[in-house]
């Protein structure tokens, strides 16, 4: 009986063993991504609002290979189009490493759609991060209420930041960062996770009832501390501009102190 006992344990052992390596593993796409909400997707004009808005993109991995993009807006794979009752987890859960699918997505307002080859998790690429040398614009969501119902992310600005030397100021509404629209805090995020030091940013903002836009090298968190710190900027603090001011009369400079938001004394 000792004998038969030990010979059924072991068969239950490698039967086990082999069920569970067999075919549990989800297949990888290669992206993080987020929910959107009713009213987001109604700002961005998403009618599906059970997709998966794209936040980043893992490297080596079909995703990235094929060129799925931050801010893409992923609403099927394969035969299943997300809804309240299939989540993109259940979709991709349906085929196996190495099926061919066809992906559905929204890009720049523009339904597109792409075939690749699912991947393996284990062959993903993840960066590593020194956030310090990394791109830091310089914001922090402010948290006094909007004055007027426009679209954007009401900011505060760090001092010495790429943010300032840009001319944002405390209580601008930050609406686009390169062209992408900046709904929520999550957006802002990932327009900025997603840049390299040193790239060009382009932010469209809104103060007072304009608009402005503007352009220029994005610094990193090392770049924007003084004495190995970071703060905010005050409301009235003036900031230093190298220039000739005998060049400009009274009124250019009005205009440059609307336009940059600076104080100009000449």
């Amino acid at each position: 009986m000792k004998m038969n006992f030990t010979f059924i344990v072991a068969i239950s052992i490698i039967f086990a063993t082999t069920t569970v390596g067999q075919s549990n593993e989800v297949p990888l796409l290669g992206i993080h991504s987020n929910h959107v909400s009713k009213a987001k997707a109604q700002k961005l004009g998403f009618e599906n609002r059970y997709g998966r808005y794209v936040t980043n993109v893992i490297g080596n991995t079909p995703a990235e290979k094929n060129g799925i993009q931050p801010f893409d807006y992923v609403i099927g794979l394969g035969e299943y189009e997300l809804s309240e009752n299939t989540s993109f987890h259940d979709a991709i859960a349906q085929y196996k490493i190495g099926e061919e699918v066809e992906i559905v997505y929204i890009r720049n307002g523009v339904q597109q759609s792409m075939t690749l080859v699912l991947g393996d998790k284990n062959e993903a690429v993840y960066k590593k991060s020194n956030k310090k040398e990394e791109a830091f614009f310089g914001i922090q969501q402010s948290h006094d209420k909007k004055t007027e119902q426009v679209n954007g992310v009401l900011v505060d600005i760090v001092n010495n930041s790429t943010a300032q030397m840009m001319g944002l100021k405390n209580g601008d509404v930050v609406q686009r960062i390169n062209n992408y629209p900046m709904i929520d805090w999550h957006d802002i995020s990932t327009a900025i996770d997603n840049m390299r030091a040193g790239e060009m940013i382009t932010v469209t903002y809104y103060r007072d009832g304009n608009t402005y836009q503007d352009r220029m090298p994005i610094q990193t968190w090392n770049d924007t501390q003084i004495d190995g710190k970071t703060s905010l900027m005050d409301d009235d603090q003036d900031i230093e501009i190298d220039m000739n001011l005998d060049m400009i009369t009274k009124k250019e400079a009005k205009d440059m102190e609307k336009d940059m938001g600076v104080k100009i004394s000449i």
